[in-house]
C-alpha cells in the first residue's frame, strides 16, 4: 500500500488547474464531493502561505485549507465576507482538515487500504460527468490532478472503512435497545391528531381578484349555513366544491391544532385561506397521543441507540487522536479586505 509522500503533500497546487479543487471531503460526510464554487485562492483579500497546519509532522499545504474554507461558505457571501465571518469559517476549515488528517492516518494504522479498482471506477465517473466540458477534461487529464484526485479518493475511502467499523462497533445489543427504550418513553408515542373533514372551495392559478372575492363571499355564506346543520352532506355534489376527509397531526404545516382544539366535535372552524382556495374544517374527533409498544417501534429504537453509540464512538476516537498527537496551527494568511 502506497501513499504520497510528506513533500508531496506540502506543495502548494495551482489555483488554474480547476479540477484540482473538485474534491473536498465532506465534514459529516465520509464521500468526495464536488465544489462548485469560485477558487477562494484568487480572491483580492487573502495571501497565500506555504504550509499553516502540520499534523504529527505532516504539514497541510494552505490551498487544502482554501479548498476546504471555499467548501464551507455560502456562495451568496463568497465575495463579501466580513473579517469576522471569513476567521470564523477558516478555523473551522482547519479543524475539518485536521480531524481528516488525523483520521485517515488512524485507518491506515488498523490496516485499512484502499480499493484501487473503485478509486479509478470513480475517477472515470467524474471524467464521464464533465465529458461536454472541454476545459475541464483537460484538466482531468493533466497527470499532476489525476495523481492529487486520485489520492483524495483513496483518502475518502479509508476514513469511510474507518467509520464504518465504527458503527459495527456501536451496533446495540437486543438489551441494549429495551433498555433504551424503557428510559425513553415519551419519546415513543403518536403524536396528538385531529379527524377533520373539510371543505374546499378550489381556486385555479389562472383565478382574477374579482373570482377570488367571489369565492370569500360564497365560503362566508356556506359556513353561516353549515354551523347549523354541522354536515357538508347537501354540497358533495355541488360544482366547485371539493369535500374530503383529513387527520391533521399536532405541527401540521399550515393548520392550527390550537384553533381545532377549543372546537367541540361536529363544529366548524371559521373559513381559512389557502393559495389553492377558501376552505372549511369540521372537527370530528380528537385522538390523544398514544404511546406504542416496544415491537412497534423496535427498529426505530434500535437506530436511535446506533446513533447515540456511534456519535460516543466517534467524539471519543477524535477527542483521543487529538490528545495523542501534535498540531501546530500558524497565523496563515492575512484579511486585507477589499
Amino acid at each position: 500500500m502506497t501513499t504520497a509522500s510528506v513533500a508531496e503533500r506540502s506543495q502548494p497546487r495551482p489555483a488554474v488547474l480547476v479540477a484540482g479543487w473538485l474534491l473536498v471531503l465532506a465534514w459529516g460526510l465520509p464521500l468526495a464531493g464536488l465544489a462548485s464554487s469560485p477558487v477562494l485562492a484568487e480572491k483580492a483579500d487573502m495571501v497565500e502561505t506555504l504550509s499553516t497546519v502540520i499534523v504529527n509532522g505532516v504539514p497541510i499545504a494552505e490551498d487544502e485549507v482554501t479548498r476546504e474554507v471555499e467548501r464551507l461558505a455560502p456562495v451568496a457571501e463568497y465575495h463579501n465576507l466580513s473579517k469576522e465571518r471569513w476567521q470564523a469559517i477558516r478555523k473551522q476549515a482547519i479543524e475539518n482538515i485536521v480531524d481528516k488528517e488525523l483520521f485517515y492516518r488512524e485507518a491506515l494504522h488498523r490496516g485499512i487500504g484502499w480499493d484501487e479498482q473503485w478509486v479509478e471506477f470513480t475517477y472515470a465517473k467524474y471524467r464521464e460527468k464533465y465529458t461536454a466540458d472541454k476545459q475541464m477534461q483537460l484538466a482531468l487529464a493533466d497527470e499532476e490532478v489525476k495523481n492529487r484526485l486520485h489520492e483524495d479518493l483513496r483518502r475518502s475511502y479509508v476514513i469511510t472503512k474507518l467509520w464504518e467499523q465504527g458503527k459495527q462497533a456501536s451496533m446495540p445489543k437486543d438489551v441494549d435497545v429495551e433498555a433504551y427504550f424503557n428510559e425513553h418513553r415519551e419519546k415513543y408515542r403518536s403524536p396528538k391528531t385531529i379527524k377533520t373533514v373539510e371543505l374546499m372551495i378550489e381556486m385555479p392559478p389562472s383565478s382574477t381578484k374579482q373570482e377570488w372575492d367571489k369565492a370569500r363571499q360564497r365560503i362566508n355564506s356556506l359556513y353561516k349555513e353549515v354551523r347549523k346543520s354541522k354536515s357538508f352532506d347537501a354540497y358533495k355534489k355541488q360544482a366547485g366544491l371539493k369535500i374530503t376527509e383529513k387527520t391533521i397531526h399536532e405541527g401540521m404545516r399550515g393548520y392550527d391544532v390550537r384553533g381545532l382544539d377549543k372546537l367541540a366535535d361536529g363544529d366548524i372552524l371559521k373559513p381559512l385561506f389557502t393559495l389553492n382556495g377558501y376552505i372549511l374544517l369540521k372537527k370530528v374527533k380528537s385522538v390523544p397521543q398514544q404511546a406504542f409498544s416496544f415491537d412497534e417501534v423496535r427498529e426505530q429504537v434500535k437506530n436511535d441507540v446506533l446513533t447515540v453509540k456511534y456519535r460516543q464512538w466517534f467524539d471519543d476516537l477524535r477527542q483521543g487522536l487529538r490528545d495523542n498527537s501534535k498540531i501546530i496551527i500558524g497565523a496563515g494568511p492575512t484579511y486585507v479586505g477589499r
